[in-house]
């Protein structure tokens, strides 16, 4: 299925708002919390390379 202009630009445009509104939200985690909860940075981490994959497909 191709998507047109729009769609992509819209899909861009949504991707952009979900990383950034990603990146404010881990933004306000305190250096203790990102310290003692390595599962949770393996999680962010997995969720970016994943937006960074569906910006290049899209």
């Amino acid at each position: 299925m191709k998507l047109s202009i729009e769609e992509k630009n819209s899909t861009k445009d949504l991707l952009d708002r979900i990383k950034d509104a990603l990146r404010k939200w881990y933004g306000t985690l305190s250096v203790k919390e990102i310290i003692s909860n390595r599962a949770l940075v393996v999680e962010i981490e997995a969720f970016e390379r994943m937006l960074s994959k569906q910006e290049v497909v899209s």
